[in-house]
């Protein structure tokens, strides 16, 4: 009896606002179901609440409405969110409006952008034209393939893929013509500024290296900037073969 009336306290506890802690475990499934896009680690979640309600159901009797109907309303949204993300792996084809988040430019002159499709996902764009520089915060047209990143094929290789999931974005397109850009007011604003952070960030560059070679500012770029732009793809296969291509991966930053 005592035990009993711990874990009612328990449950009183944790329901005293039964709307927060159902909420954060919505949360919690639709994170996990976006990390993972599939079903299945909400599927095991929602189970094991089951379970754990079905075994301490006499302490949680008054709770158990509210319980099942969170685990459907998360099954539901997953299943919706699982079948948005899954649109465009099924036909490897994007013609539809995306949100520059964020841009990275390179020293090389070229650049890519991270976007929000309209299914909420995010993927790494690569223009046709890199001419143009897109702003954050404008809307863009774009045309052309989109697909999963490509996967490490040797032990202990870099993993594209991996690296742009622990950052939460799960495509890569590569758009096949020029693209219509929608601007506003605060996309130009932070156009401006992401342009005059690039625009410093290079002088700075150019000054420290002014007196190097090529291959010497190449390197230079990618230990101290983790920017591989310049490098030449016969540099990156010898740091490959020794082991070392830690030094210049995109986190290259931390050899300071």
């Amino acid at each position: 009896m005592k035990t009993l009336l711990s874990r009612q306290q328990l449950w009183d506890r944790v329901f005293d606002r039964p709307v927060l802690p159902l909420a954060l475990f919505m949360a919690s499934d639709l994170c996990i179901t976006y990390a993972a896009g599939s079903m299945i680690p909400s599927v095991i979640l929602c189970a094991v609440i089951c379970a754990g309600v079905s075994v301490w159901r006499k302490a949680c009797s008054r709770y158990i409405p509210y319980i099942l109907s969170a685990v459907l309303i998360s099954l539901c949204l997953g299943l919706i969110m699982t079948s948005r993300l899954g649109r465009y792996e099924q036909t490897g084809r994007i013609c539809s409006d995306v949100y520059v988040v964020s841009a990275d430019h390179k020293l090389n002159g070229k650049s890519s952008y991270t976007v929000r499709l309209d299914s909420g996902a995010y993927a790494v764009l690569y223009p046709a034209d890199d001419n143009k520089m897109l702003k954050p915060g404008s809307t863009v047209n774009v045309t052309g393939s989109i697909s999963l990143p490509s996967r490490a094929t040797n032990p202990g290789q870099f993993d594209y893929r991996d690296y742009l999931l622990r950052k939460g974005i799960r495509y890569v397109i590569y758009a096949e013509d020029k693209a219509t850009v929608s601007e506003s007011f605060m996309s130009d604003i932070a156009g401006f500024i992401d342009r005059s952070v690039f625009e410093l960030r290079r002088y700075i560059f150019d000054t420290v290296t002014a007196d190097m070679d090529e291959d010497d500012k190449a390197m230079t770029a990618a230990l101290c900037l983790g920017d591989q732009s310049m490098t030449g793809q016969d540099v990156r296969s010898g740091f490959a073969l020794t082991s070392c291509s830690h030094l210049i991966a995109v986190s290259g930053t931390h050899f300071s």
